[in-house]
């Protein structure tokens, strides 16, 4: 939880609650994989009131591929569909894509090697998710990448994109379009805060699939992510019925 106060709303404590998931399309394995995707189901089920604001769907920007079945993204944003977790009416998705400053040194190359991903990663967003989300771009090592600095900002190589402000307008947009004015206070609050506080919430370990046996929750997924590893049809309209969890949404 990353804690602020806010003399504007002479509010104290407003909290912004950041919530690190177990990757989805890694190389742990299906069986591991299964079990990540029951924890986060299982987090949000016992929280019944909490829903997220906003979802980062993240993707790395030196993968040449996006849109195979077995390729990280692709699974990423299939299971995150299944979770039930993507708000249509109240769009909650933005796109990140990662280590956008190894692309290309030259300015005009980079933007359009970033351009031909950016539209890549919002279609399959938009055929899987059934939302349009903006996608912006982060490089995660400023430093290596020799990028140039405007006070804590890096500029990317287009010469003109300023990181985390991207990132920043691409959530505060959404929000306010949302008219989520809590949720962009303490966004707001979490960018710029000066005397911020951060402390440790609810930690939900995932069942470790190379020590544990795993329940029937956990085998439903498992079969889930071995039709999606097969190429079969459980894609953006994969129903969720019988997987489990009694037949409730999140």
């Amino acid at each position: 939880n990353i804690i602020n106060d806010s003399q504007e709303y002479d509010a104290k404590d407003v909290s912004l609650g950041v919530i690190d998931s177990p990757g989805l399309g890694e190389t742990a394995g299906l069986q591991q994989e299964a079990c990540n995707l029951v924890a986060i189901k299982k987090f949000f089920k016992e929280r019944k009131k909490v829903f997220p604001n906003l979802i980062f769907v993240v993707a790395n920007a030196l993968d040449e591929r996006f849109d195979g079945p077995n390729l990280p993204l692709m699974r990423t944003l299939i299971c995150l569909h299944r979770l039930k977790l993507v708000d249509k009416k109240n769009q909650n998705v933005v796109g990140v894509m990662t280590h956008t400053g190894a692309l290309a040194k030259r300015q005009q190359i980079w933007i359009e090697k970033f351009e031909v991903r950016r539209k890549r990663m919002k279609k399959l967003i938009k055929e899987q998710l059934e939302v349009q989300a903006p996608v912006v771009a982060l490089e995660n090592k400023p430093y290596d990448q020799d990028l140039e600095f405007d006070g804590d900002y890096s500029i990317l190589p287009d010469d003109k994109t300023k990181q985390p402000r991207n990132l920043y307008k691409a959530c505060a947009n959404l929000l306010t379009k949302n008219k989520d004015e809590f949720g962009l206070l303490a966004v707001n609050l979490a960018f710029t805060g000066s005397k911020q506080k951060v402390e440790s919430g609810c930690v939900l370990e995932p069942t470790d699939a190379n020590k544990e046996e795993l329940g029937s929750k956990e085998k439903k997924y498992l079969e889930f992510c071995r039709q999606l590893m097969n190429g079969e049809e459980v894609g953006g309209n994969t129903s969720d019925e019988g997987d489990g969890d009694d037949g409730d949404e999140t």
